[in-house]
Protein backbone atom coordinates (compact mmCIF):
# COMPACT_ATOMS: atom_id res chain seq x y z
CA UNK A 1 0.00 0.00 0.00
CA UNK A 2 3.20 2.24 -0.55
CA UNK A 3 4.33 2.47 3.10
CA UNK A 4 8.06 2.19 3.30
CA UNK A 5 9.69 -1.22 3.74
CA UNK A 6 12.38 -0.52 7.18
CA UNK A 7 12.87 -2.42 10.48
CA UNK A 8 10.40 -0.80 12.80
CA UNK A 9 13.09 -1.82 15.74
CA UNK A 10 16.73 -1.37 16.65
CA UNK A 11 18.27 -5.06 16.70
CA UNK A 12 20.21 -4.28 20.21
CA UNK A 13 17.39 -2.84 22.50
CA UNK A 14 14.30 -4.04 20.66
CA UNK A 15 13.23 -0.19 20.68
CA UNK A 16 11.13 1.13 18.11
CA UNK A 17 13.50 3.36 15.52
CA UNK A 18 13.30 7.42 15.29
CA UNK A 19 11.38 7.19 11.74
CA UNK A 20 8.60 5.12 13.03
CA UNK A 21 8.48 7.18 16.22
CA UNK A 22 8.14 10.22 14.08
CA UNK A 23 5.93 9.28 11.40
CA UNK A 24 3.33 7.35 12.72
CA UNK A 25 3.28 4.63 9.77
CA UNK A 26 1.68 1.16 10.98
CA UNK A 27 4.35 -1.18 11.74
CA UNK A 28 4.49 -4.70 9.95
CA UNK A 29 6.14 -7.67 12.33
CA UNK A 30 7.20 -11.44 10.92
CA UNK A 31 4.31 -13.75 10.82
CA UNK A 32 4.71 -17.49 11.72
CA UNK A 33 6.36 -17.96 8.22
CA UNK A 34 9.49 -15.82 8.79
CA UNK A 35 12.85 -18.04 8.68
CA UNK A 36 14.55 -15.94 11.19
CA UNK A 37 13.07 -18.04 14.08
CA UNK A 38 12.60 -16.82 17.88
CA UNK A 39 15.64 -13.88 17.46
CA UNK A 40 13.83 -12.25 14.38
CA UNK A 41 14.26 -8.47 15.43
CA UNK A 42 10.79 -7.63 14.04
CA UNK A 43 9.12 -9.40 16.48
CA UNK A 44 8.35 -6.98 19.71
CA UNK A 45 4.39 -6.93 19.58
CA UNK A 46 3.69 -10.26 19.42
CA UNK A 47 5.87 -11.35 22.06
CA UNK A 48 3.07 -9.86 24.66
CA UNK A 49 3.74 -7.23 27.51
CA UNK A 50 7.35 -7.11 29.06
CA UNK A 51 7.09 -4.58 31.47
CA UNK A 52 5.43 -3.99 34.83
CA UNK A 53 1.82 -1.87 35.16
CA UNK A 54 -0.06 -1.24 37.91
CA UNK A 55 -3.66 0.11 37.74
CA UNK A 56 -4.89 2.73 40.56
CA UNK A 57 -7.16 4.83 41.67
CA UNK A 58 -6.77 8.89 40.31
CA UNK A 59 -7.61 11.71 42.42
CA UNK A 60 -10.62 12.69 39.97
CA UNK A 61 -10.31 11.01 36.44
CA UNK A 62 -10.96 7.23 38.15
CA UNK A 63 -9.01 4.56 37.23
CA UNK A 64 -5.43 5.11 35.98
CA UNK A 65 -2.60 2.76 34.72
CA UNK A 66 1.42 3.30 35.90
CA UNK A 67 4.49 1.85 35.04
CA UNK A 68 6.44 -0.32 37.74
CA UNK A 69 9.91 0.33 36.21
CA UNK A 70 11.28 2.99 34.21
CA UNK A 71 10.71 3.18 30.45
CA UNK A 72 12.50 4.30 27.33
CA UNK A 73 11.33 6.12 24.09
CA UNK A 74 10.03 4.00 21.55
CA UNK A 75 9.28 1.26 24.26
CA UNK A 76 6.90 -1.19 23.80
CA UNK A 77 4.33 -1.37 26.66
CA UNK A 78 0.71 -3.76 25.57
CA UNK A 79 -1.47 -4.20 23.38
CA UNK A 80 -5.29 -2.60 23.84
CA UNK A 81 -7.54 -6.06 24.04
CA UNK A 82 -11.20 -6.34 23.34
CA UNK A 83 -13.90 -8.19 21.53
CA UNK A 84 -13.99 -6.98 17.79
CA UNK A 85 -17.53 -6.09 16.85
CA UNK A 86 -18.80 -4.06 13.63
CA UNK A 87 -19.29 -0.39 13.40
CA UNK A 88 -23.15 -0.81 13.46
CA UNK A 89 -22.90 -2.82 17.16
CA UNK A 90 -20.47 -0.15 18.46
CA UNK A 91 -22.92 2.63 17.66
CA UNK A 92 -25.84 0.60 19.35
CA UNK A 93 -23.74 0.15 22.30
CA UNK A 94 -23.22 4.02 22.34
CA UNK A 95 -26.38 4.95 22.07
CA UNK A 96 -28.06 2.66 24.25
CA UNK A 97 -25.16 3.82 27.01
CA UNK A 98 -25.46 7.51 26.57
CA UNK A 99 -22.98 10.10 26.08
CA UNK A 100 -21.69 10.20 29.82
CA UNK A 101 -20.91 6.41 30.26
CA UNK A 102 -17.44 5.88 29.95
CA UNK A 103 -16.35 4.13 26.48
CA UNK A 104 -13.75 2.04 25.40
CA UNK A 105 -14.45 1.55 22.18
CA UNK A 106 -11.28 2.24 19.67
CA UNK A 107 -12.28 2.20 16.14
CA UNK A 108 -9.84 0.16 13.54
CA UNK A 109 -10.11 2.41 11.01
CA UNK A 110 -6.08 3.55 10.54
CA UNK A 111 -6.03 1.88 6.94
CA UNK A 112 -10.02 3.88 6.28
CA UNK A 113 -8.09 5.84 3.17
CA UNK A 114 -7.48 2.71 1.39
CA UNK A 115 -10.74 0.96 2.26
CA UNK A 116 -12.97 3.40 2.16
CA UNK A 117 -14.76 2.17 5.10
CA UNK A 118 -13.99 1.30 8.93
CA UNK A 119 -15.67 -1.70 9.20
CA UNK A 120 -14.27 -3.04 13.02
CA UNK A 121 -14.24 -1.52 16.49
CA UNK A 122 -12.52 -2.77 19.57
CA UNK A 123 -14.49 -2.52 22.67
CA UNK A 124 -12.35 -3.13 26.12
CA UNK A 125 -15.41 -2.34 28.45
CA UNK A 126 -16.12 -6.67 29.04
CA UNK A 127 -13.14 -8.52 27.47
CA UNK A 128 -9.82 -5.71 28.39
CA UNK A 129 -7.03 -5.62 29.68
CA UNK A 130 -4.66 -3.48 31.54
CA UNK A 131 -4.40 -0.72 28.77
CA UNK A 132 -8.45 0.13 28.88
CA UNK A 133 -7.72 1.95 32.18
CA UNK A 134 -5.01 4.08 30.13
CA UNK A 135 -6.28 7.84 31.27
CA UNK A 136 -6.15 10.90 28.19
CA UNK A 137 -4.01 13.90 27.84
CA UNK A 138 -3.75 16.61 25.58
CA UNK A 139 0.01 15.96 25.92
CA UNK A 140 0.61 12.33 26.11
CA UNK A 141 3.91 10.25 27.27
CA UNK A 142 2.28 7.54 24.84
CA UNK A 143 1.27 6.84 21.57
CA UNK A 144 -0.90 3.70 19.42
CA UNK A 145 0.52 2.08 16.53
CA UNK A 146 -1.24 -0.43 14.15
CA UNK A 147 0.62 -3.29 14.22
CA UNK A 148 0.22 -5.63 11.29
CA UNK A 149 1.27 -9.57 10.75
CA UNK A 150 -0.25 -9.76 7.87
CA UNK A 151 -0.24 -7.33 5.24
CA UNK A 152 -3.14 -8.38 2.89
CA UNK A 153 -5.36 -7.77 6.15
CA UNK A 154 -6.06 -3.72 6.49
CA UNK A 155 -9.32 -4.63 8.43
CA UNK A 156 -7.85 -6.60 11.52
CA UNK A 157 -4.34 -5.69 13.23
CA UNK A 158 -3.26 -5.11 16.60
CA UNK A 159 -3.38 -1.73 18.75
CA UNK A 160 0.32 -1.39 20.45
CA UNK A 161 0.69 1.13 22.76
CA UNK A 162 4.38 2.48 23.14
CA UNK A 163 6.35 5.06 25.40
CA UNK A 164 7.06 8.22 23.32
CA UNK A 165 9.52 9.50 25.57
CA UNK A 166 11.85 8.22 28.76
CA UNK A 167 8.70 7.74 31.35
CA UNK A 168 10.26 7.37 35.03
CA UNK A 169 8.87 4.38 37.04
CA UNK A 170 5.31 5.23 38.70
CA UNK A 171 4.48 7.59 36.45
CA UNK A 172 0.69 7.68 34.86
CA UNK A 173 0.85 6.51 31.15
CA UNK A 174 -1.28 8.46 29.01
CA UNK A 175 -2.39 7.98 25.38
CA UNK A 176 -4.19 11.39 23.17
CA UNK A 177 -8.16 9.67 22.68
CA UNK A 178 -8.36 11.91 20.15
CA UNK A 179 -5.31 11.43 18.15
CA UNK A 180 -5.36 12.28 14.52
CA UNK A 181 -2.23 10.77 13.49
CA UNK A 182 -3.89 7.44 13.88
CA UNK A 183 -6.81 7.88 11.45
CA UNK A 184 -7.16 10.23 8.47
CA UNK A 185 -7.72 13.69 7.57
CA UNK A 186 -11.29 12.96 7.67
CA UNK A 187 -10.94 12.23 11.52
CA UNK A 188 -9.01 15.75 11.64
CA UNK A 189 -11.82 17.73 10.51
CA UNK A 190 -14.11 15.94 12.47
CA UNK A 191 -12.23 17.00 15.57
CA UNK A 192 -11.61 20.62 14.72
CA UNK A 193 -15.20 20.85 13.92
CA UNK A 194 -16.14 19.30 17.27
CA UNK A 195 -13.60 21.44 19.60
CA UNK A 196 -14.79 25.01 17.71
CA UNK A 197 -18.79 23.82 18.57
CA UNK A 198 -20.33 25.93 21.54
CA UNK A 199 -20.26 24.39 24.71
CA UNK A 200 -23.29 21.85 25.57
CA UNK A 201 -24.69 20.65 28.35
CA UNK A 202 -23.52 17.71 28.27
CA UNK A 203 -20.09 18.34 26.93
CA UNK A 204 -16.94 16.64 28.98
CA UNK A 205 -14.04 18.25 30.48
CA UNK A 206 -10.86 17.50 29.95
CA UNK A 207 -9.06 16.90 33.52
CA UNK A 208 -5.70 16.46 31.64
CA UNK A 209 -3.83 19.00 33.32
CA UNK A 210 -1.68 19.47 30.64
CA UNK A 211 -0.44 23.59 29.98
CA UNK A 212 -1.81 22.65 26.04
CA UNK A 213 -4.95 21.37 27.39
CA UNK A 214 -7.58 21.58 24.94
CA UNK A 215 -9.94 22.21 27.62
CA UNK A 216 -12.87 19.60 26.33
CA UNK A 217 -12.41 15.52 25.54
CA UNK A 218 -15.60 15.57 24.43
CA UNK A 219 -18.24 17.89 22.70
Amino acid sequence: MGFPKKFPYAKETGLMVKFYLESRFPIYECNDRCGCGPICKTKVVQRGRKVGLEIFKTKDRGWGLRCTENLERGQFIDIYLGEVITTEEADRREETAGKNKESYLFSLDKFKDVINECPYVVDGEYMGGATRFINHSCEPNCVQYAVCYDINNPYIYDIAIFAIVDIPKGTELTFDYLDVDFGNEESRGNLEKRLAQDVEEDSVPCKCGARNCRGWLWK
